[in-house]
């Protein structure tokens, strides 16, 4: 064999091995990317639940004003019958997830942000539960809508449940009580018709009946979230 050939069979070879280096190395980058074991759920910490920060009048179809004074004053009356929907919550949603078989701990400390309370720090959370659930209401209060001129009580929230070990959502829902709920579903629970007021002046001559309303429409609530988170199956 003369050294030409020697040469040229010397650098076929470099040029295999290179051209198969680069798929070797995508291999053992591939094969050490480790997916993070997630323990099944059973102890959860629950986040408490923050109060709404008012009670909304809202009125579909009207463009008044008045509307904005009217919340306010739905607000405080509603504050003066010692109504907190967020305690209550975060007591039912405790009770509810524990009748299904989950170990719950009420987080004693959680760090929130100062202009958006109910958004907080998992990292601020110090638990050995396999998961987090928080939950926020999005709507609270009355609404009439376009079709129709009465007032429904309406309580919406989102859950969500996270891992404690990589902070990926395991699961999340809204679910609406009352006014957004017309219909029976997963996520839709409507409320009983004889908590319907005609007028806002019916509406703040019948304060304890808004006030059943809610307290029927927490419960209702933390039972159907309970419900479908054990329903998913984490």
């Amino acid at each position: 064999m003369t050294l030409i050939t020697r040469s040229i069979r010397n650098v076929a070879a470099i040029l295999l091995t290179v051209s198969i280096l680069p798929g070797c190395a995508r291999r053992a980058v591939e094969n050490s990317e480790v997916e993070i074991e997630r323990p099944a759920v059973k102890k959860i910490a629950l986040v408490p639940i923050m109060e709404p920060r008012r009670f909304v009048i809202e009125n579909r179809g009207s463009v008044s004003n008045l509307f904005r004074g009217r919340s306010k004053l739905l607000t405080a009356a509603l504050h003066s019958q010692s109504l907190k929907v967020g305690e209550e919550m975060t007591s039912a949603l405790k009770e509810e997830l524990a009748g299904r078989g989950y170990e719950v701990t009420v987080v004693s400390h959680v760090t929130r942000d100062e202009d958006e309370p109910d958004e907080f720090d998992y990292d601020s959370i110090e638990t050995d539960a396999d998961a987090i659930i928080s939950a926020r209401y999005t709507d609270a209060g009355l609404l009439s809508g376009f079709s129709t001129l009465s007032y429904w009580p309406r309580l919406n929230i989102e859950v969500m449940m996270v891992s404690r070990a990589d902070e990926e959502k395991l699961y999340s829902q809204s679910i609406g009580y009352g006014a957004d709920a017309r219909k029976p579903d997963d996520d839709s629970i409507p409320s009983d018709p004889k908590y319907v007021f005609g007028t806002y002046d019916e509406a703040m001559a019948r304060q304890q009946e808004i006030v059943e309303s809610m307290h029927i429409g927490v419960r209702a609530l933390a039972a159907r979230a309970a419900q479908l988170i054990r329903k998913s199956g984490k």
